[in-house]
């Protein structure tokens, strides 16, 4: 799954996703059935909605970055606590293989609770 996908996901099914990393998702990109923004705008009105822990990496490069920025942008309007950083990379496997052990550490601290 991609990092728009993961995104998603972790919006629309908030109880089954303990925490989503996005890593160069085309996150924030209206337009379809599957608009993040309008799903989070959407539930953000259950106030028992308890939203993952967000995680989003972009290379400085990657075509993707601006819509990253604002993504980010409107989770902080929204106050949805989130991770955003940025690397040297662009939209390719470099970017993302070099980015994997990050997502492998938060994916072991979220299941150990450390």
């Amino acid at each position: 799954m991609g990092g728009y996908g993961a995104t998603y996901h972790a919006f629309k099914y908030t109880g089954k996703y303990a925490f989503s990393y996005s890593l160069s998702g085309a996150v924030g990109i209206g337009g379809s059935t599957h608009d993040i923004r309008s799903i989070i705008i959407e539930r953000s009105t259950d106030e028992a909605i308890s939203w993952p822990e967000y995680f989003m990496d972009c290379g400085t490069h990657d075509y993707l970055l601006s819509n990253n920025e604002a993504f980010s942008v409107f989770l902080e309007e929204q106050n949805i606590t989130h991770t955003f950083t940025t690397r040297l990379g662009a939209h390719d496997w470099v970017f993302w293989t070099t980015g994997l052990p990050d997502v492998i550490k938060k994916f072991y601290e979220v299941r150990t609770n450390i």
